[in-house]
């Protein structure tokens, strides 16, 4: 799969703020949308790990999630977890724990400003996918 994950900057926002008021222990989330590189929805989920290493989703919040993309005709096209004091690469966990073919993104908040990469892992093979803040006409900072 190739091309640019584009990601609707409301939902960045939201993902952002999850992230720091998660911080210092890794936030986590799921993003869908009508195709496979356009995340138009946002489903953030507790991190049951709740540290700053690695982050694990309830399964039933999963499916839950993958049953409402479901009804909205949309499917599941990003994971989505914070690196709070390192870069935005997949850490060794990461790539070990990466079963879904979907874009991986990384939030890091290591540096003075935010950097969101996103990344296919594939059976060990870590391929970056650039990541395009999407803002829609008349959109506004909701805070």
């Amino acid at each position: 799969m190739s091309g640019v994950y584009k990601l609707d900057a409301h939902l960045y926002r939201q993902m952002l703020k999850q992230c720091e008021k998660e911080a210092p222990a890794e936030a986590c989330g799921l993003l869908g949308g009508a195709d496979g590189l356009s995340g138009t929805r946002i489903f953030p989920l507790e991190n049951l790990d709740a540290c700053a290493e690695s982050y694990k989703m309830d399964p039933k919040a999963v499916l839950s999630v993958m049953k409402t993309l479901d009804e909205n005709d949309m499917e599941l096209n990003a994971i989505y977890h914070s690196h709070p004091a390192t870069p935005s690469r997949p850490s060794k966990v990461d790539i070990a724990q990466a079963y879904m073919q979907v874009v991986y993104l990384i939030l890091s908040l290591a540096g003075d400003e935010p950097v969101l990469k996103g990344f296919y892992i594939d059976e060990g093979d870590v391929t970056e996918v650039p990541v395009e803040i999407v803002e829609k006409a008349g959109e506004a900072d909701v805070k």
